[in-house]
């Protein structure tokens, strides 16, 4: 995810209406889930890091 649109000569989408902030909290959900499928766990079993604001 490019904040800036670096990106979007390859169709990435642009994401200027996002804060620094909130890219950020997406980066790191996008990397939690991307663990919980890679490892087969439960949701459950990983706890609440994928959850923003907790």
């Amino acid at each position: 995810m490019v904040k800036n649109g670096a990106l979007v000569p390859a169709g990435m989408p642009q994401f200027g209406e996002f804060s620094s902030d909130q890219i950020e909290a997406l980066r790191q959900y996008i990397q939690a889930r991307a663990e919980v499928l890679r490892s087969g766990r439960a949701d459950s079993e990983i706890g609440s890091a994928h959850k923003t604001g907790e």
